[in-house]
């Protein structure tokens, strides 16, 4: 859960750091399918680390479930 939280925090501030790198510098602009988008210059990279921690996460989540699965599996015979 606080892996969970880390990570939303995590994406908030890259989610600031994007928009101010926005406002700041213009962004660039993209033809997409006749299209023009305004994309900012802020790297892909810049999402590893809270994709991770969602996977940590995800992980921890999992585990205790099958835990929790497993101890109420009844075995009839």
């Amino acid at each position: 859960m606080v892996v969970g939280v880390v990570s939303m925090v995590l994406m908030g501030v890259v989610e600031m750091v994007r928009k101010h790198d926005l406002r700041v510098h213009g962004g660039i602009q993209q033809n997409v399918a006749g299209v023009e988008y305004n994309a900012s210059r802020v790297s892909i990279y810049w999402q590893t680390p809270q994709f991770l921690l969602v996977g940590v996460a995800e992980s921890f989540t999992l585990v205790s479930g099958e835990s929790v699965g497993s101890n109420r599996f009844v075995v009839f015979g």
